[in-house]
């Protein structure tokens, strides 16, 4: 009879792993039964885990990792043969030997260089590299496309080469290596820079996958120790978690870190092989990660986050914050059926893990506002000279359980100064108005309000503008919108409703109602002030057109 695995649902580094094991094994066709906190499967599907493991990364990620980014050139070469290198001008000159140098780059990586002995090429990467060199852009005429055409040539021995199978199966996976799977866990098996086995799938079989098999066919009656994670039996105590990013730590060198300096923290060699699969668990862009643990049952874990890994492929989006959303909500619309029960939600940005306990006010918050949330996706602004996208500023807010207000002055102070280096127009920030108004519904008497307040606020802020360009002063707005913002920044009601009573007495209009409800709390100042100033600034937020849109 096949010998059974099982996996049953821990704590969320552990669930990660587990939920990355399951895409491996479901990936390769493999049978896994699901249990209400459990996943059980044959032990042959060990078999061959080191071709399973890299084979998901490698076709989950093709598209971004350097050695798809350069197989995929291929399209742009066709595309400028068929059309007979017309379109060939200097800015396009100058993307194509953007192009070249990351070509060379990627092949002179280390990353590259040391599995070329594992690739039987019968052209030499590492020649065909030398022989690649940057158009020289003065040389090429409307009678004279050589050079580029030598150049073309070149590129397509290279694709030709990294396209055969060899060469995917060693370079690609060591491309996701250094990509994504060293971000949660290094230093053992091809990460260990002391390891002498060229070959990664060997590597990873050695230290992970032949274990298991000596460990399952022991007896291990007589074992004296059992595992931190699963309370299996094991004989000693040399596997440990030190090898997982920010979690371990050395075990021989700081004893001090448990108690009486004794270690007993060991983990057996399936639970090690669980921890390996962690990356497979988080689903990853270019530069952040997210695991959602939904851990009251195993198919709403395995579901929430294939659905984000989906929502990111398919639209090759680059937002994880994104894809989160609509997999909440359609978690939400399934919720009709049960209350759904907090969830956890573990960010790793920065090579540092972030956590989120997202409550069910949290969850309906973001069910509700996925309108708002869903028009600011693309919207941006920069600020030391990074783009900061409106959609991810917004979310992780939420996530962190912080209010907006902080966001929505910094794009106003932007949006006034007209700075260049914005995507945003009124809209996005009435949006993000109403998204932090709902977040702090049930505040004092924010609670009886609906939020037609901001839509309202930001109107008479509208009017009140349009009333100084009547004059012809619309001059004056910056100044005055400068002092509502700083009296918004440090909570000075008084300074406010000076500034604004002047402003009416200017235009000789009678100060509107929902200007005098700010005097009722904080909440209340701060929601409709920032919607007059922002109708103030930019105009009534229904016109799509600002005067400083950028």
């Amino acid at each position: 009879m096949e010998e059974k695995i099982t996996l049953h649902l821990e704590d969320w580094l552990y669930n990660a792993g587990i939920v990355g094991i399951y895409n491996i094994l479901t990936y390769s066709d493999d049978t896994i039964v699901k249990g209400k906190d459990s996943i059980t499967f044959h032990k042959e599907a060990l078999n061959d885990f080191e071709e399973k493991y890299f084979s998901y990364f490698i076709d989950k990620y093709e598209k971004l990792i350097p050695w798809g980014k350069i197989v995929d050139f291929e399209n742009t070469i066709k595309y400028y043969k068929q059309n007979d290198l017309h379109n060939l001008d200097k800015e396009n000159l100058a993307k194509l030997n953007d192009q070249i140098d990351y070509i060379k780059k990627t092949l002179k990586s280390n990353s590259f260089t040391k599995m070329y002995p594992l690739l039987e090429s019968e052209n030499d990467l590492t020649e065909l590299e030398k022989r690649l060199t940057k158009i020289n852009v003065k040389k090429i005429s409307n009678e004279n496309h050589q050079p580029v055409l030598d150049a073309f040539e070149t590129i397509e021995i290279i694709i030709n080469e990294l396209k055969k199978l060899k060469a995917k199966k060693y370079l690609a996976a060591r491309n996701t290596i250094y990509n994504y799977i060293n971000r949660s866990w290094n230093g053992v098996a091809f990460l260990n820079r002391n390891d002498k086995e060229l070959d990664p799938y060997i590597s990873y079989k050695n230290h992970f996958i032949d274990p298991i098999f000596d460990y399952l066919e022991k007896d291990k009656t007589k074992y004296d120790y059992s595992c931190a994670t699963c309370n299996s039996p094991i004989s000693n105590l040399d596997n440990s978690m030190s090898f997982m990013n920010n979690i371990g730590f050395d075990t021989g060198r700081k004893t001090s870190h448990v108690w009486n300096f004794f270690f007993d923290l060991g983990i057996c060699p399936i639970c090690k092989l669980v921890y390996s699969c962690v990356p497979a668990g988080f689903i990853f862009t270019s530069n952040k990660g997210i695991f959602v643990n939904a851990n009251n049952d195993i198919e709403n874990l395995t579901s929430i986050n294939r659905k984000i890994e989906e929502e990111i492929l398919k639209n090759s989006s680059n937002s994880t914050y994104s894809a989160f959303i609509k997999s909440i909500n359609e978690e939400m619309i399934k919720s009709t059926m049960y209350e759904i029960s907090d969830i956890q939600v573990i960010r790793l940005e920065n090579d540092k893990y972030k956590f989120s306990l997202l409550n069910s006010n949290i969850l309906n918050l973001i069910h509700k506002n996925k309108e708002q949330l869903n028009y600011l996706f693309g919207k941006y602004y920069v600020e030391n000279e990074n783009r900061h996208y409106l959609q991810e500023e917004v979310t992780g807010a939420l996530l962190d359980n912080q209010n907006l207000y902080l966001l929505i002055h910094k794009l106003l102070s932007y949006k006034l100064g007209k700075n260049n280096n914005t995507s945003y127009s009124s809209k996005d920030i009435a949006n993000v108005l109403v998204i932090n108004f709902n977040y702090l519904r049930g505040l004092s008497s924010m609670e009886e309000w609906k939020s037609e307040i901001v839509d309202k606020a930001e109107s008479q802020g509208y009017y009140l503008r349009a009333e100084y360009e009547a004059k012809s002063n619309e001059n004056k707005i910056t100044g005055i919108s400068y002092r509502l913002l700083n009296a918004l920044k440090t909570n000075n009601k008084n300074s406010f409703m000076d500034t604004v009573l002047n402003c009416y007495l200017y235009v000789g209009k009678q100060v509107p109602k929902i200007i005098t409800e700010i005097l009722k709390d904080d909440e209340a100042f701060r929601t409709i002030g920032y919607a007059f100033v922002t109708g103030l600034i930019s105009g009534n937020h229904n016109n799509k057109n600002d005067n400083n849109k950028n």
